[in-house]
């Protein structure tokens, strides 16, 4: 099948023609199983959260008019792996890591558990958030990403450094990449990354702390 453009696709969205589905899991599908992978690391619930992607975005457009579809799925992606995430570990209060171990600059580099873990736990330090309970990782630290005054001033932060350093980040705390898939997606070493990331993360917290985030 003939990848369409994102404007074609949202046009078969807003014509309520089904094809906009088989277009999107055509063109979207391995990117937005990638995702729930990386935070669930379970493909029956993965393939389910991405059907379920195409529902929500089948109900959302319109009204709304993404100007990059795969963000705005991949947006629905990670928001319905998450939930689950939350509601497995609500239903089992069973830690899906053991142990953790981070280097010098606060990069995870092992970790028994799921990447939506291993790349938030990197961000607890400066995102607004209750310190994470005994066993286990904030969830507020998860909802705060996609507040949406919170991810306006995230996105004015990442406007105002490197393009590498952005790819990076998005990388590694969006789309919940491994450290090492995140480096090699950006065209980086490894070491490289971990610096980049590093510096990133201090500049987002003194960004957010100007900005009056209480972190």
């Amino acid at each position: 099948m003939q990848l369409l453009e994102d404007e074609a696709i949202v046009e078969l969205y807003f014509a309520r023609k089904q094809e906009a589905i088989t277009h999107t899991q055509n063109k979207f599908g391995r990117y937005l199983l990638k995702i729930a992978m990386n935070v669930l690391s379970s493909m029956p619930d993965s393939e389910e959260c991405v059907n379920d992607t195409y529902l929500r975005a089948w109900n959302a457009i319109p009204p709304q008019r993404p100007n990059m579809l795969s963000t705005f799925l991949g947006r629905i992606t990670r928001n319905l792996s998450i939930d689950r995430l939350r509601r497995q570990r609500a239903a089992k209060r069973s830690s899906r890591y053991e142990t953790s171990e981070t280097d010098q600059e606060g990069n995870v580099v092992t970790m028994m558990g799921a990447g939506y873990d291993l790349s938030l736990n990197e961000l607890e330090e400066c995102l607004p958030g209750e310190s994470a309970p005994e066993g286990g990782f904030s969830d507020e630290v998860g909802e705060a990403l996609d507040a949406k005054e919170l991810g306006k001033t995230i996105s004015e932060y990442l406007r105002t450094i490197s393009e590498e350093a952005r790819r990076l980040f998005i990388y590694r705390y969006y789309d919940m990449e491994s450290l090492k898939e995140s480096a090699a997606l950006a065209g980086v070493s490894e070491a490289k990354a971990k610096t980049l990331l590093f510096r990133t993360r201090q500049g987002l917290k003194a960004y957010l702390e100007k900005e009056g985030w209480n972190l």
